[in-house]
């Protein structure tokens, strides 16, 4: 990233940490590339919320110029387009603030047209959050989902969120094209007597 990035930030910080939410930010920056389950470890070590905040954000400051792009699209996936407008007017030339609220207004009206929630990761992580499973209720899940034994187990993290969100993840690489994903998603939630998510998160809409 360049200078100019590296002041802008700077020069926001503070407010930047009062008005960030982390909820669903690291999932996505490890699945689009952006850090690693390292980074995240020492972004996160003996660092609170408003900790963790402050080292993402300087973390970012070291980012190539795609990466902090992908950043700020990923704000506006986890509903935080106004950090984008009111912090980082400047760095976002007009033709990339296009190119990111039209890709996400797009995806909006693409599900609205369809009626159909796309499994994403934010989704998954939702779920996970939701469903507030301990680690035998998660086994029990990733096996309704026709995961092997050894692949739940690869999936552990000591935060049952991210255990469960792990699995997803693992369950959604492995199915095939021609499945019916979210018919699948829902079943498993049922048979795990989790109907109010299924309904909370719109999963049966058709």
């Amino acid at each position: 990233m360049s200078l100019s990035h590296e002041q802008l930030i700077e020069k926001k910080l503070d407010k930047l940490v009062q008005e960030i939410c982390l909820t669903g930010m690291f999932e996505q920056l490890r699945a689009k590339g952006v850090m690693n389950a390292q980074h995240e470890s020492t972004i996160k070590h003996s660092a609170d919320e408003f900790g963790q905040k402050k080292n993402l954000l300087e973390y970012m400051q070291k980012r190539p110029t795609k990466n902090f792009i992908t950043f700020c699209e990923i704000l506006v996936d986890t509903n935080q387009e106004n950090i984008v407008e009111k912090f980082f007017p400047t760095f976002l030339s007009e033709a990339e603030k296009l190119n990111v609220f039209q890709n996400h207004q797009q995806n909006d009206r693409q599900q609205s047209s369809h009626h159909v929630v796309e499994i994403t990761d934010k989704l998954l992580y939702d779920i996970a959050e939701l469903s507030a499973l301990d680690e035998a209720a998660i086994y029990k899940f990733g096996l309704i989902l026709e995961l092997e034994n050894h692949e739940i187990k690869a999936c552990g993290h000591k935060s049952k969120v991210m255990f469960g969100y792990n699995v997803l993840q693992k369950w959604k690489s492995k199915c095939q094209e021609n499945v019916n994903k979210r018919a699948q998603l829902c079943g498993a939630l049922e048979e795990m007597g989790k109907n109010d998510i299924i309904s909370k998160l719109k999963l049966n809409v058709m």
